[in-house]
């Protein structure tokens, strides 16, 4: 390799320092998160940014890292509402949960029982976000890129490049594993919506007792059938009402 190539190829290295900063849309990252656009802007607004327009390419990775603070809450309301709810969860959900758990676990952590949000390493997580985040983002060739294909062309050690190939092409492979699964996890009924766990037998219980304490002083209180009769559709209208209202709460409070 002579001198003048050599020269010349550390002025394009120091050159890669001058590169311009990676820069993205809130349409990549709403693809990468699927969410609602009122959704990112609702983060944008928590932390002082005013909204921008979907297409604009002008988040930058300090921004950036706010979605992807938003992204692990979202895993972590996956990850808590599947484990909550095993016994409901079908074939393909349980696989998933399984393959997210060793995914993403700590090395030194070894399931014993019931996986816990504390065994995932979250650094994982998000460097899977940024990496899909850059992929999807169109950008153009950069400096560094011509400078390796320069490198590859003029080497004269092309087993080294077939070996450094393959071992790209098997970490490309699980990177392609890893960015389906979080596809799919992002498509989880538990990652969409915050569901609130409620036990079916307690709900029962819990009308049965407002029954009979709101008709306690209205239960054979006179021996006009039509008098009780009377009272009889008034509670029945009550509890109804106060169980729709119950509901409804609880339907706020999921989708909130």
């Amino acid at each position: 390799m002579n001198i003048s190539f050599e020269v010349a190829n550390y002025s394009v290295l120091s050159s890669i320092l001058e590169e311009q900063k990676f820069m993205t849309s809130l349409n990549i990252i709403k693809e990468v998160m699927n969410v609602p656009q009122c959704a990112l802007n609702s983060i944008l607004r928590a932390n002082g940014y005013n909204e921008l327009a979907p297409d604009s390419i002008c988040i930058d990775e300090k921004m950036l890292s706010i979605f992807a603070d938003a992204y692990i809450r979202k895993m972590k309301s996956y990850f808590l509402g599947s484990v909550r709810n095993l016994e409901n969860l079908s074939a393909e959900e349980f696989t998933d949960l399984n393959e997210f758990c060793n995914t993403y676990k700590k090395q030194e952590v070894k399931f014993v029982r019931r996986a816990e949000w504390s065994q995932i390493d979250t650094g994982l997580i998000r460097d899977a976000f940024m990496n899909k985040i850059k992929e999807l983002t169109p950008r153009k060739k950069s400096r560094f890129d011509y400078f390796v294909e320069r490198i590859i062309e003029t080497s004269e050690l092309p087993n080294q490049f077939d070996i450094a190939y393959e071992l790209y092409h098997v970490i490309d492979t699980n990177y392609e594993k890893e960015s389906s699964l979080l596809e799919r996890v992002t498509h989880n009924r538990f990652y969409l919506i915050k569901q609130k766990v409620k036990k079916t037998y307690r709900c029962s219980v819990n009308i049965l007792r407002q029954y009979f304490v709101a008709a306690r002083y209205h239960i054979f209180v006179a021996d006009d059938t039509d008098y009780n009769g009377n009272k009889h559709y008034t509670v029945s209208l009550s509890l109804m009402s106060n169980y729709f209202k119950s509901n409804m709460y609880e339907y706020e409070q999921a989708i909130n």
